[in-house]
């Protein structure tokens, strides 16, 4: 019990981010050893700010608690999801290419989108959040998590940059 709370995120459920610097590494070492593919999504809550200042942060907990039940009801038993900081979550999809990660992207794009992620008691008012997600690939520029993770956030970054509330992936 002891060892499940220390690699688990006490808001979410999900893995917390001492757990995903572990098993990134661990994926991209396997990957490489046997010319695997890998993909990292990092996901981003658009506008979170927002939200916690419109309706508190109470609000701001229960819609990420149910965008991570939204995520794990998408990605495969295989793929690692964990809480990377904040409003971020990220997602290792071992032995899965760029193009399938960026399917699976745009799929849980959609269902967030769709998804009405609280309501406000006093009120009945619904709230409904985006996501901007940035998918990167190991390839033969991208060849360590480092450069994984930073050419996710660039993604991410630029996903944001161009309106929010969609998937980019990175060229390389």
């Amino acid at each position: 019990m002891l060892k499940q709370e220390s690699i688990t995120d006490g808001l979410t459920g999900l893995r917390n981010r001492r757990y995903f610097d572990q098993r990134i590494s661990e994926e991209v070492a396997l990957s490489r050893r046997y010319k695997l593919p890998l993909t990292l999504m990092l996901v981003d809550v658009d506008h979170f700010k927002k939200i916690n200042d419109t309706y508190g942060h109470t609000v701001g907990d229960e819609v990420l608690k149910k965008l991570s039940q939204i995520i794990l009801s998408v990605v495969r038993d295989s793929d690692i999801v964990a809480r990377y900081g904040g409003e971020e979550i990220v997602i290792i999809t071992p032995n899965t290419t760029k193009e399938d990660a960026g399917i699976l992207a745009e799929r849980l794009r959609e269902k967030v989108e769709q998804t009405k992620v609280a309501t406000i008691a006093t009120t009945q008012e619904v709230v409904q959040v985006t996501i901007s997600i940035g998918v990167c690939a190991l390839s033969a520029v991208i060849t360590d998590q480092e450069a994984l993770l930073e050419e996710s956030d660039q993604a991410l970054y630029l996903a944001k940059k161009y309106g929010r509330n969609r998937v980019v992936i990175s060229n390389w």
